[in-house]
């Protein structure tokens, strides 16, 4: 009798842990109402199912939001489960389950697959939005996914041979990092032939200007705002480094003040942007000084 006792136990035991196992391979869906998701700064709100992350750690988003906020012509196969995306004349084929997908006649293996739940087919959220020529950062301190679309291609920058006393700094302060070196460079360039590549982990992407601010749209892979002065009679000045002031995208716009807080408390003149010849806009490649000036679009001429 005890013995079958102890036979009982060990089943139980034996069953008890066969069920963990198999839940702990079963792959979790879970609803991630705390993910946020932005496609050109502007927040996706879903009505009824929100996005998820998978138990691959990817998030998938409701078909839909491909076709509404990104703009891809979708349609759905309910007899084979897969999900047919037109965009640009780009068509990419997923299945729901499997880990694969196909753009055009190429085969592209997936890090994780499209479901359904909640009666919505999901999607991976980063494929699709790539593959629709868009670009996905996602901020897992914050739990935000930003996407930007509609991109321009990028030009590589061509800079001319640059000497710091080309552009000195008013009041005679010492110039920039590397400026003094033969192998700085610089390149002068109007809004409209933006966007420009200073380096691979640097990009300037437009420049507007008002009275308050000077808008400027870049990339940064550290989330790092670059560097901006202005040019005034041709001389450096109104120095605009907030290099601690990390944005939540690798891809932002950033509001250089056009009276800076310190301008303000001390009473300094204030800036008069029809004076303004330009933004400088400066970072080191490699080591190698690179100066970006864009004309400002505001500029009248000097006194």
């Amino acid at each position: 009798m005890l013995k079958e006792e102890e036979i009982m136990k060990k089943k139980r035991v034996v069953i008890l842990l066969l069920g963990v196992m198999l839940g702990l391979a079963l792959p979790v869906l879970a609803i991630t109402s705390d993910v946020r998701v932005y496609v050109d700064e502007v927040e996706v709100v879903f009505p009824d199912q929100k996005p998820l992350i998978n138990a691959d750690n990817r998030t998938l988003v409701p078909l839909r939001f491909v076709s509404q906020a990104l703009g891809g012509k979708v349609e759905w196969f309910k007899e084979t489960k897969t999900v047919e995306i037109k965009h640009a004349g780009e068509t990419i084929l997923l299945t729901v389950g499997e880990r694969f997908a196909r753009k055009g006649q190429e085969k592209i293996t997936l890090d994780t697959t499209a479901t359904i739940r909640g009666n919505r087919t999901m999607v991976p959220l980063r494929y699709v939005s790539e593959c629709l020529g868009a670009h996905v950062y996602w901020n897992g301190t914050k739990r935000k996914v930003f996407i930007t679309t509609k991109l321009s291609p990028v030009n590589e920058f061509v800079g001319l041979p640059f000497k710091s006393s080309d552009l000195p700094f008013k009041g005679g302060s010492r110039p920039l990092e590397r400026s003094d070196l033969p192998s700085a460079r610089i390149q002068y360039v109007k809004a409209s032939e933006l966007p420009v590549k200073l380096k691979d982990s640097r990009i300037i992407y437009n420049l507007t200007v008002d009275e308050k601010y000077v808008y400027v749209k870049q990339y940064s892979k550290d989330r790092s705002p670059i560097a901006l002065y202005m040019v005034e009679n041709g001389q450096l000045n109104r120095n605009r480094c907030y290099y601690s002031d990390l944005q939540e995208s690798t891809i932002f716009i950033y509001k250089y003040p056009v009276q800076s807080r310190l301008e303000q408390a001390t009473g300094d003149k204030p800036v008069e942007l029809s004076k303004i010849e330009g933004f400088t806009l400066h970072t080191l490649s490699d080591g190698n000084f690179r100066m970006l000036v864009i004309e400002n679009p505001l500029y009248q001429g000097g006194e």
